[in-house]
């Protein structure tokens, strides 16, 4: 997805912040947002995790925002847990079987 997707949508970041432009570069550091449930359920609403790292397909992303409350991407019908920039997308988290290009960067949701 490009680093102003949240901007166009005029959705702000719950905790932390939205993608900026140099996360999009080739050779950034890799970033993820999360979404307000995923948050909740997987790491307890815990406001430390932003600026800090998760793992995802094995490398280290630095969690630069938590979306609001309700706000579970585009795809009626489709929760979003997480959201990487497009340049992830040319890199590794591209061979992640859970990879979906149609979701413009986002993981699907855990469900549960």
């Amino acid at each position: 997805m490009s680093a102003n997707y949240f901007d166009v949508l005029g959705v702000p970041a719950f905790r932390g912040r939205a993608f900026h432009p140099d996360d999009d570069a080739a050779g950034a550091n890799p970033v993820v947002i999360l979404s307000y449930g995923y948050w909740q359920r997987r790491f307890g609403a815990n406001p430390a995790l932003v600026n800090g790292t998760v793992m995802l397909n094995g490398a280290p992303y630095t969690v630069v925002g938590v979306t609001p409350p309700g706000f579970t991407g585009t795809k009626i019908g489709h929760a979003t847990d997480l959201w990487v920039p497009s340049a992830c997308s040319r890199g590794s988290c591209a061979k992640n079987p859970f990879w979906r290009t149609g979701d413009c960067g986002g993981y699907p949701s855990s469900g549960g």
